[in-house]
């Protein structure tokens, strides 16, 4: 029988060592409610049991027990990317075992997660702004609780999207007995984990993020069909959170005019910019579907699909570009100009808007390839060709004077240029019986454009090729199908000759596979 001392050490003691020994590697007393340690160095103690919270690099350093090299050499666990079968169902303990289970994978590769977020926001970030890098660090510092389960998971999808030199090896100074944790074995742990938070807790527009990002892997990894699977997932996750509605006269953002104290004022204006923040960031994922899913389905093996998503109106504002959504000064946002989709002149779009006008335009192409009648069909497609090669115009100035700041734009812009051109090339395919008009000189239209683009898709590589671009970033995700389009028109030319012309038709192809084997 146990005594009454027994009992009392039961109870007084945890079961397992705190967070702050185990990165210590030192032993715990395993004191409750704090070890001993923690409480001569007046630290936050804190057990394996309760909510965590990421530790970023700093963080890690700031406690008195690790020095720089010590907080390095953390050890990650012998098979750091095998998960368990299943996640805990209750939501608390759900938060914090996905919490410690992403940063033992983060610290896996190398890396610590602000290592991990600083890649992401000067590369992926800079082309597809979907995440406010205010509201991602908040959620990062939550004192006393652990991130959601969601934002686990997207923090997961980042690093698999984002440039990291350290993937496939672990440390130098780690120890040689650690395994790494590649690219690959970090997505598919990443779309195991998305499964298994998907089919045990609400949508949030975090989960939707991670969804977004592996699906953006996938067709930067080259696998459109996949990305096209994956976007149509998220896009209906997108629906259930009613992220596609975006209704401005009824914005949670108001402008700081609450009468009373300054104080009172101030804290209005606080709380008024982080619910403008947070619609604006649910408005902008939304966006990223869309444009996705249309550049992923230019892609696709299989063309004719139907889209999930809609296309948002030509009257609809332009998406928050990142530098608002970094800042978010309540003084500027009620003062935001109204910029429509259609308004091409706008000087004040930027590169994310400008990426949304131009897949606006690869909408109104995906559109016109449906029509049955191809007399009709043509006269749409001259149509719109006029409009994208003003718009592309208009980007070409801009790109000159903003470096990377347009390059996802133009980018789509360019592909939807390609596939427009290319698809009234193969006109010539169908019985002359289905069309009323002659098609040749459509035709010689449709070539000279094709070589006009061309042309632009060859001084894209050559810019790069003067480029540092020993990363990913510097590269948009669309960039290599670009190339691709470009020399699927070359080969549509045929065999070349030796005349002059056909000489530097030759020196782009090489230029361009070149610059695939490059960057790919």
């Amino acid at each position: 029988m146990a005594d009454a001392g027994s009992d009392e050490t039961l109870v007084s003691h945890a079961a397992q060592v705190c967070l702050i020994c185990k990165a210590r590697k030192k032993k715990c007393d395993k004191a409750l409610p704090s070890c001993n340690y923690c409480i001569r160095k007046k630290l936050q103690c804190a057990y394996s049991t309760p909510q965590t919270q990421f530790l970023s690099r700093a963080q890690l350093r700031s406690y008195p027990s690790l020095s720089p090299s010590e907080s390095d050499t953390v050890q990650p666990s012998p098979s750091p990317y095998v998960l368990s079968p299943t996640v805990p169902l209750n939501p608390l303990e759900l938060a914090t075992s996905l919490n410690l289970q992403v940063n033992r994978l983060i610290r896996s590769t190398g890396q610590f997660v602000d290592d991990i977020s600083a890649q992401y926001f000067q590369g992926i970030h800079r082309y597809l702004p979907v995440i406010s890098r205010t509201r991602f660090h908040d959620n990062l510092v939550t004192s006393g609780a652990a991130p959601s389960a969601g934002f686990s998971v997207l923090l997961l999808a980042i690093c698999v999207v984002s440039p990291v030199p350290t993937v496939g090896r672990v440390r130098e100074d780690a120890s040689s007995t650690s395994q790494a944790v590649d690219r690959q074995q970090l997505y598919l742990t990443a779309k195991s984990l998305l499964a298994q938070v998907q089919g045990s807790s609400p949508v949030s527009v975090h989960l939707i993020q991670a969804a977004l990002l592996l699906s953006l892997h996938e067709y930067m990894e080259g696998r459109p069909d996949d990305a096209l699977a994956s976007i149509a997932g998220c896009a209906r996750m997108a629906y259930t959170a009613r992220i596609h509605i975006r209704d401005h006269s009824s914005s949670p953002f108001a402008p700081p005019n609450t009468p009373g104290t300054n104080s009172e004022s101030d804290t209005s204006a606080v709380a008024n910019a982080d619910s403008w923040l947070q619609a604006e960031e649910a408005a902008n994922t939304w966006w990223a579907i869309v444009i996705c899913e249309r550049r992923y389905i230019c892609d696709a093996s299989v063309s004719e699909q139907p889209l999930i998503t809609m296309f948002i109106s030509a009257d609809a504002q332009l998406p928050t570009e990142p530098e608002m959504l970094e800042h978010a000064d309540p003084s500027i946002i009620g003062h935001i100009p109204y910029a429509p989709v259609h308004s091409m002149e706008a000087s004040y779009a930027k590169g994310f808007g400008r990426a949304a006008q131009a897949t606006w335009y690869l909408d109104r192409i995906l559109q016109s390839f449906q029509i049955p009648d191809l007399d009709t069909r043509l006269d749409q497609l001259q149509s719109i060709d006029i409009a994208l090669q003003q718009f592309l115009g208009i980007l070409v100035l801009q790109c000159n004077s903003t470096t990377h700041v347009f390059c996802e734009a133009m980018t789509i812009a360019l592909r939807t240029f390609f596939a427009l051109h290319l698809h009234i090339l193969d006109l010539q395919l169908q019985p002359a019986s289905m069309l009323d008009r002659p098609l040749d000189e459509c035709i010689a239209t449709s070539h000279t454009a094709l070589v006009t683009g061309l042309r632009m898709v060859v001084d894209i590589v050559e810019t790069l090729d003067k480029t540092d671009t020993r990363t990913f970033r510097a590269v948009t995700p669309g960039y290599r199908y670009v190339v691709r389009a470009a020399l699927r028109y070359i080969a549509r030319r045929g065999s070349l000759g030796e005349g002059e012309e056909d000489a530097w038709f030759r020196t782009a192809e090489e230029r361009l596979r070149a610059s695939l084997e490059r960057f790919v």
